[in-house]
C-alpha cells in the first residue's frame, strides 16, 4: 500500500519519510489504511508514512520500518568501510559494466580520501550469492544425492514386498488369464492398485515431512536464520515427489507380470 521512496528523497532535508512492515502496521496502527499521507514521530522527529509493506518476508525481520539512508557532509566517516548496498541493475546493464562503473566511483573516492581509501574497491555480485554460497550448492546436490539414494532403496524394498505378493497371487493371476484377462487387463490392475498405494504413501509422507519441518524450526534458535529464508514446503518439489513415487510404483507393478515398464 502506498509508494516507495522516491530518488529526491535520498537527499539531506527531504528524507523524512518512511515506510512500514505489515506487522507494525497492524500492531501499532490496526491496519489502519489511512495512515499513507500522516505523519509519525520517530526519535522526536516527524516522518511522514509514504507506504506500507506486504506480510512475507520483511516481518520475518528485526526491523519494523525503512528510511532513507542520507548523511551530511560531516556524518560521512570514511573510515567505515562495510556499507552493503542492493541495487537492481538497469535494463541492459551486465554485472560486468555495473563493476566497472563502481570501480570508478571507487578510484574517484580513493583520489579524493587517499588516507581512508587508497586500496580500495567495490565487489558487484549477484545477490543470490550472498544467500546460498557455493559450498552451500555443493552441499545441497550431495544431499539430493542422499535422498535420490534413499528412493532407490525404498523401491528396491517395495519391489520385493510386490514380488513376494505377486508371488501368493500366482494362482489367481493364471486363473484370470485362463478366464480370457488379457495381460494388459491384468496390468492394468496391477497398476491400479500401485497407484492407489503410491498415492496413500506420497500423501502420508507429506504428512510427515509438514511434522518434521515444524520441529526442526522449532528448534532452529532465533534469529540464526536470515529474515530471506522461506522455510516451508515447496509445491514443485511435493509435486516432482508425488510423480516420482506414482512412476516408481507403476514400474514396479508392470515388473510384476515380467514386461518392461510402460
Amino acid at each position: 500500500m502506498g509508494r516507495d521512496f522516491l530518488p529526491e528523497e535520498g537527499e539531506v532535508g527531504k528524507d523524512h519519510v518512511v515506510i512500514l512492515t505489515h506487522k507494525l502496521w497492524v500492531r501499532r496502527f490496526a491496519a489502519d489504511g489511512s495512515i499513507v499521507g500522516r505523519q509519525i514521530r520517530l526519535d522526536g522527529e516527524f516522518y511522514t508514512v509514504v507506504g506500507m509493506l506486504p506480510p512475507g518476508t520483511a516481518d520475518r525481520g528485526v526491523d519494523d520500518l525503512t528510511v532513507p539512508l542520507a548523511f551530511k557532509s560531516d556524518e560521512i566517516d570514511y573510515e567505515h568501510h562495510s556499507v552493503f548496498v542492493t541495487g537492481r541493475l538497469r535494463p541492459g546493464v551486465s554485472l560486468v559494466q555495473a563493476q566497472a562503473d563502481m570501480n570508478v566511483v571507487a578510484q574517484s573516492i580513493a583520489a579524493m580520501h587517499p588516507r581512508s581509501n587508497e586500496n580500495w574497491s567495490v565487489s558487484v555480485e549477484p545477490m543470490h550469492n550472498d544467500f546460498l554460497p557455493a559450498t552451500t550448492r555443493t552441499e545441497l546436490w550431495l544431499f539430493l544425492g542422499a535422498v535420490g539414494f534413499v528412493l532407490l532403496i525404498a523401491c528396491t524394498n517395495v519391489a520385493n514386498l510386490m514380488l513376494a505378493r505377486a508371488a501368493t497371487r500366482e494362482r489367481e493371476i493364471v486363473i484370470r488369464l485362463v478366464a480370457g484377462a488379457s495381460r494388459t487387463r491384468v496390468l492394468r490392475q496391477f497398476l491400479t492398485e500401485s497407484l492407489m498405494l503410491a498415492i496413500v504413501g506420497g500423501a502420508a509422507g507429506i504428512g510427515i515431512a509438514k511434522l518434521i519441518l515444524k520441529g526442526i524450526l522449532v528448534m532452529i534458535p532465533v534469529d540464526t536464520l536470515p529474515s530471506e529464508a522461506d522455510i516451508r514446503l515447496n509445491l514443485p518439489v511435493l509435486l516432482f515427489m508425488l510423480v516420482a513415487a506414482i512412476l516408481s510404483e507403476c514400474c514396479l507393478a508392470s515388473g510384476q507380470l515380467g514386461k518392461p515398464p510402460l
